[in-house]
C-alpha cells in the first residue's frame, strides 16, 4: 500500500466518524420516537451504504413491534408480531444480531432458526427485491426494546463487519433515546384521548 492510498483509506475513516458522530448527536436530540422513525432515515442509510431501512420499537404490552412511515403526507404504522417467525421479530424476541446476503435462499435462513421465515409479501405489493438484510436489536439495559433493519447493500454482495460495528453503534445510541423517549411518555399526565386509544 503506498503512503496516498494509506491516507486516503485514513481520511475515509475520518470522513465515516464525523458522520457517525453527527447522526449519534441527532438521535439525542430527537424530540419523539416519530421523528425517529422517520426523519434519520436518510442519513442512517448514507452512512451504512443500505437502500431500504425500517426502525421498530417494541409494544411488550401488545407483544408487538411496530414502526412508522411517511405515506404522502401523513404518518402510517405497520406492526409485526413479537416472534421468531420474521426476522424483525426474530430479532427482537432474541437480541440476536441477523446479517443475511439472500433472503429468499431457505436454507441460510434456516441455519439462524429453524421457525424463521422471510416475509416476501412486502415484496410483491411494492415490486422492490430485498436480498440482503442486517437486522440489530436496540437494546436498553439488555433488553430488546426495538430493531432497526437496513436492507440491500448498495456496493458489495453483504453486509460487512464495519457495517455490523456501525450499525451496533446507532443501535446503541437509538436504546437511549428510545429508553428517554418511553419515559417521557410515561411520566407526562393522562389526557382524555390517551384513554380513547
Amino acid at each position: 500500500m503506498t503512503p496516498q492510498e494509506s491516507v486516503l483509506i485514513l481520511q475515509e475513516r475520518l470522513a465515516y466518524e464525523q458522520r457517525l458522530v453527527h447522526l449519534v448527536d441527532r438521535i439525542h436530540a430527537a424530540k419523539s420516537l416519530d421523528s425517529l422513525f422517520i426523519e434519520l432515515q436518510g442519513e442512517i442509510l448514507g452512512l451504512i451504504d443500505a437502500e431500504r431501512m425500517t426502525l421498530y420499537a417494541v409494544d411488550q404490552d401488545r407483544k408487538e413491534i411496530y414502526s412508522k412511515f411517511l405515506a404522502i403526507d401523513t404518518v402510517k404504522e405497520i406492526r409485526l408480531p413479537l416472534s421468531e417467525r420474521s426476522i424483525a421479530g426474530f430479532v427482537a424476541a432474541t437480541g440476536k444480531i441477523v446479517n443475511i446476503v439472500d433472503a429468499y435462499d431457505k436454507a441460510e435462513i434456516a441455519k439462524i432458526s429453524p421457525a424463521l421465515g422471510f416475509d416476501s409479501s412486502w415484496d410483491k405489493k411494492t415490486g422492490y427485491r430485498t436480498h440482503q438484510i442486517l437486522a440489530m436489536p436496540v437494546l436498553h439495559d439488555g433488553k430488546a426494546i426495538g430493531v432497526i433493519q437496513l436492507l440491500n447493500k448498495k456496493k458489495g454482495s453483504r453486509f460487512t463487519r464495519d457495517d455490523e460495528a456501525g450499525v451496533a453503534r446507532i443501535a446503541k445510541t437509538l436504546g437511549i433515546a428510545f429508553n428517554n423517549q418511553n419515559q417521557l411518555l410515561q411520566s407526562r399526565p393522562k389526557t382524555k384521548f390517551d384513554y380513547l386509544l
